[in-house]
């Protein structure tokens, strides 16, 4: 989802959020006073309620070392939150969404729940291959931070990688994994990607999903947060075209807390692949949530410098790979895949665009010079394709 829409938001829902929290807290010591050991047990019982995404992710050849492959992982720790998304949080995005119904309330309630999850800091996370002869645990370094997250660049060894593929099953390159926090499990998935071949990196929001960006805040925010989410027309089977030997990469400038329902989107139409989007640090303990909140709210020129970054990472981790790269017009990616393009040259075979906006019947429009257009239906600001 496009980040301009969220613009004067992420810090009013950071504010709200916050309050809404302090009164929960107050409330619960009130409970505990009132009736004692019982209420405690509850909320023990609460606190432990944990959940441990472990995002799609990669592998690449260590240059330096062919016998060895590096994962990037990235592991999210929250408490599952079983108190409903508090009512001053609903209301800045209700706000900007015209009259809604319960059943709006209660979908739009389940949508925002990861941008305000519990985050849970100061945890040590552990992986495990799926079906290793071995039964190996990988401890990764430090723990989770303020924001209940671990990054870390797993290295395997080539011999090893072949077994786990071999015990897997997995013909494709993926293995599976499972995340551990404080015995809570989350399951992962990763693909080893050889060295030469084809790779796409695709945008998701207008590009293979229908999110309407150029109508404005209000049609995004309500096909976002309140509708079933649509297939961009033509786009699965030109996807599924490619054939099963091609990696995707899935860049986003939507935020890390939508991953788990645009993951469930993907899987539903489209190959899988690994998933690459926003960072929002959302903890007010660390002071850089801040500097998030702000380039979230900046728009279009924080999503240019992210997507470039990312793309260029994953470009120089796979220095013998081709790619294509798929995108729309309602944004940023021309200006992206532009700037892609001057820095890796013959290495991006080719520049698809979705153009939504009608670019391609305008002569003096030069964003999509050199990309081959998609034609789809035009959005027009403040109209949508759907019936409120």
């Amino acid at each position: 989802m496009a980040s301009d829409f969220f613009k004067k938001k992420a810090a009013d829902i950071a504010g709200a959020a916050k309050d809404a929290l302090g009164k929960v807290e107050d409330a619960a010591g009130q409970v505990v006073g009132a009736v004692g050991e019982k209420a405690g047990e509850l909320l023990d019982e609460l606190k432990r309620d944990k959940e441990v995404i472990a995002y799609p992710t990669y592998g690449y050849r260590k240059e330096v070392d062919r016998g060895a492959w590096v994962i990037p992982l990235r592991v999210w720790v929250s408490k599952a939150r079983r108190l409903p998304v508090p009512d001053e949080v609903l209301g800045i995005f209700a706000s900007d969404m015209g009259a809604l119904d319960a059943e709006d309330l209660g979908r739009l309630r389940s949508r925002l729940s990861h941008f305000v999850a519990d985050d849970d800091s100061r945890e040590s996370v552990s992986v495990r291959f799926d079906r290793d002869p071995e039964g190996r645990t990988y401890d990764l370094p430090g723990l989770t931070d303020f924001n209940g997250l671990v990054r870390h660049d797993l290295e395997i060894p080539e011999a090893k990688a072949r077994e786990l593929l071999e015990a897997q099953g997995s013909g494709a390159g993926w293995l599976t994994f499972t995340a551990s926090a404080e015995g809570f499990e989350g399951a992962g998935r990763a693909r080893l990607v050889e060295p030469e071949g084809l790779s796409v990196i695709s945008d998701i929001d207008d590009t293979i999903k229908v999110t309407e960006v150029p109508a404005g805040k209000r049609v995004v925010l309500r096909n976002t947060f309140l509708r079933d989410w649509v297939a961009a027309e033509g786009m699965a089977e030109r996807y599924r075209a490619f054939g099963g030997g091609v990696m995707f990469h899935y860049v986003s400038g939507s935020p890390w807390q939508l991953y788990k329902l645009l993951g469930e989107f993907v899987r539903a139409s489209y190959p899988e692949g690994a998933f690459h989007m926003k960072d929002v640090r959302k903890n007010l303990l660390e002071h850089e949530s801040w500097h998030d909140f702000k380039n979230f709210a900046a728009g279009d020129e924080a999503t240019l410098v992210q997507k470039v970054g990312q793309i260029s990472r994953v470009m120089l981790n796979l220095p013998r790979r081709e790619f294509v790269l798929v995108g729309d017009s309602g944004e940023q990616d021309p200006a992206v895949y532009g700037e892609i393009r001057k820095t890796f040259g013959a290495r991006v075979r080719q520049v698809f665009i979705r153009d939504v906006t009608g670019e391609r019947n305008d002569p003096d429009s030069k964003r999509l010079e050199g990309m081959t257009v998609i034609e789809a239906r035009t959005v027009v600001h403040g109209v949508t394709q759907f019936t409120d």
